[in-house]
């Protein structure tokens, strides 16, 4: 019967056939002899890579893919944990992030694998042009005192440099620069506390900036992430990963198929006996928070100095490991892309400084200098391991003395690195910089890349979409530590024409 205007009628049944289907999208059935709603209809699933809703107005489902385009070239990205263009994938871009990256793309010398066949540049060379000190400047303002480098990353035409400067305090700051070293944005603050920190590490989601940060504005280091638009401005406030006892630091950041990814070394079990551990926070491309942190490092094993990695597949994670008071090892886990399924491996190595990991395709690299506790070995070290941590390539020297050498930086190009890293051959330390493949053999020599009265340390790479490398570096020319940036160039040779070229004579870059 009706009750009142526009009021819904309460239909009678026996049985289901009884109840007048009013919305096609809506399950009607006899519930104790009246007809009512029990819930929306579900479309059957007819293809994995779709998802089905049912649409009122036509009366039908309609499907959609269940992944995006988000960088709108048309092609789909992965799911999460898939290999782009398998069938489980849903999804064939190996880069949804930017749209000069797509299956079948034209390549450039841009650090990109414009045509997703897994290698980046192909047959492009970043050294044998490389000029010392090419569009060097001083990345600090005059107002500070000093500062050290901590991080540089490149997204929407712009390197994004991240650095400390000190002040009444040692704070973090950060400026965009274009490929020729001119400013985007200015200098600007990280968080704008008056607080200790170390800088900030960033990195680009394809439409933002996320960094992550340490400091004591609360009398106890705890990490938080930021979130800025392509032009630096700071897209609402600060959120907190961590608010537990103990010292949270050693925070890295990574962007990885549509997530942000901070891990950390956090001290919080040490108060009830415990030792300190990684931790990881997901954080969605908005800057909202999933899940809660989650442990990557095993219990009660002293665990710090954390660097994260991400291969089409599995999470690389390395860490050190305190063996006992007075000798290390180095941990290198991996896992799915849920931080499930974990793998690990532990090396018995001589003391080493922070381990960096570094993804190369559906490999790692493991990269490392030894270190006495007083002077720093004669070379960076590294090894290359599968997805599950397997050793590929040994542990090898991947720099030549006769050193010493200190502090490194990798930049991954797919198939092959950039390598770069501080060496006191000439006297005092000076960054160099060569290419090495998976074999971890040389495939562009190392070359100088600065030339100063004062030592160079702490590099940072960075890449653009148009292949020139950003180097950030530390140097104390001129008198008091500063944080300076630089260029490299990337030229790809021209493709080989061959004129009455036969089978036995052709140049080995003609196709026989």
């Amino acid at each position: 019967m009706a009750d009142g205007a526009g009021a819904s009628t309460i239909q009678s049944c026996q049985t289901r056939d009884d109840c007048l289907l009013t919305d096609p999208c809506v399950e009607i059935d006899c519930v104790d002899t009246f007809c009512q709603e029990v819930g929306p209809v579900e479309c059957p699933v007819i293809d994995p890579c779709t998802a089905g809703t049912c649409d009122s107005a036509q009366g039908i489902c309609v499907y959609e893919p269940v992944t995006e385009d988000v960088d709108g070239d048309g092609f789909l990205g992965a799911l999460p944990g898939k290999a782009p263009g398998t069938p489980e994938a849903c999804g064939d871009d190996c880069d949804d992030t930017r749209a000069q990256v797509l299956p079948g793309g034209f390549e450039e010398c841009d650090g990109l694998d414009n045509d997703c066949d897994g290698i980046i540049d192909n047959g492009s060379d970043y050294l044998s042009t490389a000029r010392i000190e090419r569009d060097l400047r001083l990345l600090g303002s005059p107002g500070l005192e000093s500062s050290g480098s901590r991080d540089l990353v490149y997204g929407d035409g712009k390197f994004v440099a991240s650095y400390w400067g000190k002040t009444d305090s040692q704070r973090p700051y950060f400026r965009g620069i274009d490929p020729g070293g001119a400013d985007v944005f200015d200098e600007a603050l990280v968080a704008n506390v008056n607080s200790t920190s170390f800088g900030a590490d960033f990195a680009f989601s394809g439409t933002s900036f996320g960094a992550v940060l340490s400091d004591n504005r609360f009398n106890d280091y705890e990490v938080s992430f930021a979130h800025f638009d392509t032009d630096g401005n700071k897209l609402g406030p600060d959120v907190w990963l961590t608010d537990s006892p103990g010292f949270s630091t050693h925070e890295r950041l990574i962007f990885d198929q549509g997530r942000f990814i901070a891990v950390w070394d956090d001290h919080r079990e040490m108060a009830s006996g415990g030792q300190p551990r990684i931790f990881s926070q997901i954080i969605d491309a908005a800057g909202n928070l999933v899940g809660e942190n989650v442990p990557l490092s095993e219990p009660n094993v002293r665990a710090e100095l954390p660097s994260l990695s991400a291969s089409p597949r599995r999470f690389g994670l390395v860490h050190t490991v305190l063996v006992d008071d007075t000798s290390m090892a180095l941990q290198v886990r991996t896992f799915d892309k849920n931080f499930s399924d974990p793998t690990s491996q532990r090396f018995d190595v001589a003391g080493f400084r922070q381990p960096v990991i570094t993804a190369l395709g559906s490999t790692f690299l493991v990269s490392f200098i030894p270190h006495d506790g007083t002077t720093p070995g004669p070379a960076v070290r590294g090894m290359l391991v599968d997805e599950r941590g397997a050793v590929l390539v040994a542990l090898r020297d991947l720099t030549g003395g006769p050193g010493p050498v200190q502090t490194h930086a990798v930049l991954s190009l797919g198939d092959r690195v950039l390598l770069a890293w501080a060496d006191y051959s000439p006297g005092n330390y000076e960054i160099f910089a060569k290419v090495i493949g998976l074999d971890l053999l040389d495939i562009e020599p190392a070359t100088r890349l600065t030339d100063a009265e004062y030592s160079s340390i702490e590099p940072y790479l960075a890449i653009t979409d148009t292949g020139q490398v950003g180097v950030q570096f530390d140097d104390t020319r001129t008198g008091m530590k500063g944080a300076y940036f630089m260029t490299l160039g990337c030229d790809i040779p021209p493709p080989c024409v061959c004129t009455e070229c036969t089978l036995d004579d052709c140049p080995s870059c003609c196709i026989k």
